[in-house]
């Protein structure tokens, strides 16, 4: 009997595997074609997004209608406390720039905004290069410059001078990127100092009559 089993088997052997099995190779293969395009899509889409994270402020790209409905900065007002900053009660005259500004919204109205700042001091009596000073402050540094007290909620700036300023009377620039938008406004003024070898007020002799 065994003997008669061994050609059925033979046989069975060189027909290969059946259609079934065939097919359900086929159907894997097609499967995991799928999953590996899958895969590369998601892959691909993950990078793309973090691009565009990186290149782009998701705010910023808020229509202007809707940005016009919200309080954002609009502009920025000097104060009149702008100017010379006698740091050294020793000895006459300023030793630094005193810069005091608030962002304002569409309505004129002083605004608490977050952004950074850009202050640049001209000698336009100067030949040549007029600029004699020029700071920098990112958003976090000048976060920590914002004074709130019942007299005054401004930014507030006491810098000494970079380069000693040789007449009386410059000029003050300040560019603020708002954090929100990415605008930039910008502003200047003229502001008076005390040259630093000037004396002390308190030390100058009364006018004559």
């Amino acid at each position: 009997m065994l003997l008669g089993l061994l050609p059925m088997l033979v046989v069975g052997a060189c027909q290969g595997p059946s259609r079934a099995n065939i097919e359900l190779r086929k159907r894997n293969a097609e499967l995991t074609e799928q999953i590996d395009l899958l895969q590369r899509q998601r892959t691909g889409d993950q990078a793309t997004i973090k691009t565009l994270e990186a290149q782009r402020d998701t705010v910023s790209y808020l229509p202007d209608q809707r940005l016009e409905k919200l309080f954002t900065v609009h502009g920025i007002a000097l104060s009149r406390l702008c100017g010379g900053s006698d740091t050294d009660s020793d000895h006459g005259g300023d030793e630094a720039l005193r810069v005091v500004f608030t962002p304002q919204d569409q309505f004129q109205q002083n605004l608490k905004a977050a952004g950074s700042v850009q202050i640049e001091l001209f000698d336009l009596s100067l030949q040549g290069d007029q600029r004699i000073g020029r700071w920098e402050f990112s958003t976090t540094d000048a976060m920590n410059r914002w004074i709130d007290s019942g007299l005054i909620s401004a930014y507030a700036f006491e810098l000494p001078w970079q380069q000693a300023p040789a007449h009386t009377q410059l000029t003050l620039k300040i560019s603020f990127v708002d954090e929100l938008t990415g605008r930039t406004f910008s502003a200047q003024t003229p502001v008076n100092i005390r040259l630093p070898d000037a004396p002390a007020a308190e030390n100058q002799p009364p006018n004559q009559p």
